[in-house]
């Protein structure tokens, strides 16, 4: 919400007369509006954006004694973004008075959108950040492997496994095993 002639807008901002709105977004604008004399009807507010060929106008409301909000909807899709020339309008006893003028600036929020991926596979691939669980097993010990291999790296546990092979030695899970390499075979075909 900004308020415009209020205490919500720098003294900078008003000396330029600067009004920034998201396009994207409903936006609520304050006004500071005093009116004196002997007011006989009760004032129309206006908010007038003046287009290529056409203006769009809000209308506003009296929100206390001195102050006028108006509500301008997301505008994506019917204006363009930039800046455009803009001007409050009240119509006190059939006469209208334009108690101000500014340049509305309309931008599109900040987003950020991924359009897609890609997955590296290689020798400079950190193999650290890939870890092994194993989800259930009915031997004895498998279990024991689940205990002793949690919070290893699949690397680390592969690495294991293969120095037992080049020793004689097999891993006591062939499940576990099996898995490794169906993992292993497909980090290789994604390479």
């Amino acid at each position: 919400m900004q308020n415009i002639g209020g205490n919500l807008m720098d003294e900078s901002d008003l000396s330029t007369n600067l009004v920034e709105m998201k396009l994207d977004e409903e936006n609520d604008v304050v006004f500071e509006v005093k009116i004196s004399g002997d007011v006989s009807n009760k004032p129309i507010y206006r908010f007038v954006c003046e287009g290529q060929g056409i203006s769009y106008s809000f209308p506003g409301k009296a929100i206390s004694a001195d102050e006028v909000q108006v509500s301008i909807p997301a505008l994506q899709g019917i204006i363009k973004e930039g800046k455009y020339n803009s001007h409050l309008e009240v119509i006190v006893d059939n006469k209208l008075f334009i108690p101000l003028e500014v340049s509305s600036q309309f931008k599109l929020s900040t987003q950020v959108v991924s359009e897609g991926f890609r997955v590296k596979t290689g020798s400079h691939m950190d193999k650290s950040l890939v870890t092994a669980e194993i989800k259930k097993s009915n031997a004895v010990n498998s279990q024991q492997n689940q205990k002793k291999h949690a919070g290893r790296s699949l690397a680390e546990v592969y690495a294991r496994n293969k120095e037992r092979k080049e020793k004689g030695k097999k891993a006591s899970d062939s499940s576990f095993t099996s898995r490794l390499k169906k993992a292993d075979a497909s980090l290789s075909r994604h390479k």
